[in-house]
């Protein structure tokens, strides 16, 4: 339940800031097999309608699972992010503690399409 608050915080976000294409990516297989409509878990269920509702508006969100190690810096940020208050946490930089993570998942982005 928590990765799917995190895609309807995700897409809000997105939304509020006028987004008009969205790549949508979770290492959470059944989040995104519930989003594809793929599984009946938790179908019906308020939370899954209102994501649902943000992706009928007007704009592109594409979901897609991607395998746990193509995701390690999403995974680091949402550590990091645990640390802080209730609330949107922005990062205007790279954290230097993450940049040689960030450059090794940039190169091998290749291997995670």
């Amino acid at each position: 339940m928590t990765e799917l608050w995190a895609v309807y915080d995700s897409l809000t976000y997105a939304w509020s800031f006028g987004y008009s294409r969205v790549m949508l990516e979770s290492d959470y297989k059944e989040v995104i097999e519930i989003l594809q409509g793929k599984s009946n878990a938790l179908r019906g269920s308020s939370l899954v309608l209102a994501i649902e509702d943000l992706v009928r508006r007007n704009w592109i969100v594409c979901v897609q699972h991607i395998g746990r190690d193509c995701n390690c810096v999403a995974d680091r940020f949402g550590a990091m992010g645990r640390n802080f208050s209730i609330g949107v946490v922005e990062w205007h930089s790279v954290p230097s503690s993450l940049v040689s993570l960030v450059l090794q998942e940039a190169h091998e982005t290749n291997d995670c399409s």
